[in-house]
């Protein structure tokens, strides 16, 4: 439909009319398919609303389909700022957190391109070598060659931690106002924590009908669980 387009949702957005702007887009992720730039503008009238949690999804998945994009990392942030809870993540190593800025610099179709790219010049750096006459030629197909050989490998494992990323589903946000953690899955059993809405957790296990067990950001109640109620 017409009125259920980006850019339709763009105009209400500078109209001013948030509400109308996140039906319109979620019509259009729903019928023509989700990019980063929906789910960013989503986050946006979102967050206009005061709807932090939403906000805080939107921009989670707008993050998924384009790491490393500056201004969707400097939305989350501050949605994040909103948020009762304020966990601290745990720190990571040096070469952990390295590994992780390098893999986010590409979405996975632009680290797959890399690897098309680079296996396609692998073949003619590899021609060149066999049937060059000369020998600088053929040094700069061999080394090359091997050279390629590397980024096409290292952009297959970036490209396969970027869809591993997109398809997971253990990260949740928090929309409940309040949400008692509890030490077991028990009713009366004693709370763990008390975590607010917008709080970003991840789900360890869910065997137990009517309960997930939960990681916080902050590494702390990995044993928790709370009811899905």
């Amino acid at each position: 439909s017409g009125q259920f387009t980006k850019e339709a949702g763009d105009e209400a957005y500078d109209r001013k009319e948030y509400k109308k702007a996140i039906d319109i887009y979620e019509a259009v992720i729903d019928g023509e398919g989700a990019t980063y730039q929906l789910y960013y503008n989503l986050g946006n009238a979102y967050y206009r609303t005061d709807n932090i949690p939403k906000a805080i999804i939107a921009y989670e998945k707008a993050q998924r389909l384009m790491p490393g994009n500056a201004d969707i990392a400097h939305n989350l942030s501050v949605a994040r700022s909103k948020t009762i809870d304020k966990m601290q993540p745990q720190q990571e190593t040096f070469i952990v957190a390295g590994w992780n800025a390098f893999v986010n610099m590409f979405n996975t179709n632009t680290w797959a391109i890399i690897s098309i790219g680079s296996l396609l010049i692998i073949v003619l750096l590899t021609l060149t070598y066999l049937f060059a006459d000369m020998v600088i030629l053929r040094q700069l197909g061999f080394y090359g060659a091997i050279v390629l050989l590397v980024v096409f490998i290292i952009s297959n494992i970036c490209a396969y931690s970027q869809l591993k990323r997109l398809k997971s589903d253990n990260d949740a946000i928090v929309i409940q106002s309040a949400c008692n953690v509890k030490k077991s899955p028990e009713a009366k059993a004693a709370d763990a924590a008390i975590i607010h809405e917008g709080t970003h957790i991840t789900i360890t296990d869910e065997t137990i009908d009517g309960w997930y067990e939960v990681l916080l950001d902050d590494g702390l109640c990995i044993e928790a669980a709370f009811d899905e109620q």
